[in-house]
């Protein structure tokens, strides 16, 4: 596969900086699948922008339309582009590349940082949101979500720290990260119920209010996506 990029690449940020520019690992690398997998926060020195570089060595995927072994990095910077193409906003995408050598696979996917974001899991543990504000980052994350989900397609792995939202802007503004998981499901509604369920009993369990996750189930049937009727008693078990 051809190296590919969200933009055309410039002299300004040769493409070799991204594999090899040393940064900040953000947390104990993933050293799943047979091989790893690192999360760097790196700043762009020509632009001074703050980038996330994700790098893997062998961490691969098989499915259906690949049958041969690939970098899961390749999996989410699809997704990422089928979030683009449906309007479900994430990070803005700026570099990917996948190369093999004799040592295996190599794939490295770079975003920009989601400046004055902060994620739903933080906000609502730090206390940080007032209860009309919760309201108002319920229902941006629920409009953010719903493209997705009448694609028929599931985030996968959808957690509260999975979600960022800006409350400095009226409404709210969202982003969802962490793509790699994102598959098609048979209906909408299946696709939404495997990922809110996963959303909203975490939002539960750190205390948040069970009328707010009414109002996004409710939302969601605004639009057409049936769940089930007890959808809500499902999540706070």
């Amino acid at each position: 596969m051809p190296n590919s990029t969200s933009n055309p690449r410039s002299a300004v940020t040769p493409s070799d900086f991204w594999w090899t520019a040393p940064g900040e690992l953000v947390e104990p690398a993933n050293e799943q699948r047979g091989g790893i997998s690192g999360v760097y926060r790196i700043v762009d020195p020509h632009t001074g922008a703050l980038h996330y570089v994700k790098r893997q060595s062998n961490h691969l995927f098989r499915d259906l339309s690949h049958p041969l072994l690939r970098p899961t990095l390749l999996r989410e910077w699809k997704n990422m582009r089928r979030c683009a193409a449906l309007g479900v906003p994430t990070a803005q995408l700026v570099f990917f590349d996948m190369r093999h050598d004799e040592k295996g696979w190599h794939a490295v996917l770079v975003t920009r940082d989601l400046a004055g974001y902060v994620s739903l899991e933080n906000a609502i543990r730090q206390g940080n949101l007032t209860p009309d504000q919760q309201s108002a980052a319920l229902a941006s994350v629920a409009h953010a979500l719903l493209p997705l989900h009448k694609a028929r397609r599931k985030h996968g792995h959808l957690y509260p720290k999975e979600v960022f939202v800006d409350i400095s802007t009226t409404p709210p503004k969202t982003a969802v990260v962490d793509w790699e998981l994102s598959r098609y499901r048979f209906s909408r509604s299946k696709a939404a119920e495997t990922d809110l369920r996963r959303l909203l009993r975490s939002l539960v369990q750190m205390g948040l209010p069970q009328a707010k996750l009414t109002a996004v189930v409710d939302l969601y049937r605004e639009h057409g996506i049936g769940l089930p009727h007890n959808f809500i008693e499902t999540c706070t078990r």
